[in-house]
């Protein structure tokens, strides 16, 4: 009970330190509780003192090891490996299905035929 009281107190400054650090508001959310779930575990370390600093320290090393994931696995966006490999985005929507797609790509392909069977003017 107590320990959420101190979430409460200091979640909006503990997310405030991670997206300044991170720069992107979903890692920082859940850097931030990250930060808090170590925090309860390690409860019994705190030795006193400044409990916002200690806290804080937390959270800090919590996104410099979130930026260490970054920079050993990369991240490349869907929509960039879509595009580079060529693959229909279409197709991901389900609204639109494999059959739907694929009239799509044949009426494009006709179309195209037939505009370059008229005359330039």
């Amino acid at each position: 009970m107590a320990f959420n009281e101190l979430v409460l107190t200091y979640q909006t400054t503990v997310f405030n330190v991670a997206l300044r650090t991170l720069g992107h508001p979903e890692d920082a959310a859940d850097a931030t509780q990250e930060t808090f779930l170590s925090a309860y575990r390690a409860i019994e370390e705190f030795r006193g003192g400044s409990f916002k600093a200690w806290l804080l320290r937390i959270a800090v090393n919590t996104c410099y090891d979130v930026l260490r994931r970054r920079q050993r696995r990369p991240s490349t966006s869907l929509e960039v490996v879509l595009e580079e490999s060529g693959d229909n985005p279409r197709l991901a929507d389900r609204q639109i299905g494999p059959e739907r797609a694929a009239l799509g790509a044949e009426t494009v392909a006709v179309v195209e035929q037939a505009l370059m069977t008229l005359p330039d003017d």
